[in-house]
């Protein structure tokens, strides 16, 4: 049996909120595997993580989960199990404390 496969990638930044497009995921689990940094680095005082949720683009958009990353520069995997199938999109949110927090590559498969 041949399994579908869907992979999109992209970079970027953001100060407070980042939603991405909606793409299509035609597997059981999604996976975000991104490289990150903040531009003021962990050892100042502000926050040490921010999110990543998902959600089943729809009429009623569905909140699929949420998923906690260090700000601190690494690469990071967070994955959805059992979702299904369909569209998608990510919002990815941090505390608005004047930081901006750099995607260099993001990947979005499953």
């Amino acid at each position: 049996m041949i399994v579908p496969y869907s992979s999109y990638t992209t970079s970027g930044s953001f100060k407070v909120q980042l939603r991405t497009p909606t793409r299509y995921f035609d597997g059981n689990n999604i996976n975000c595997t991104i490289t990150t940094h903040n531009s003021a680095g962990t050892d100042n005082g502000y926050p040490s993580t921010f999110k990543i949720a998902l959600y089943r683009d729809g009429f009623w958009d569905n909140h699929i989960g949420t998923a906690t990353v260090s700000r601190e520069a690494g690469t990071y995997t967070v994955t959805w199990s059992n979702v299904g199938p369909g569209n998608y999109y990510f919002v990815f949110s941090k505390a608005d404390d004047g930081t901006t927090q750099y995607a260099t590559e993001t990947r979005f498969y499953n």
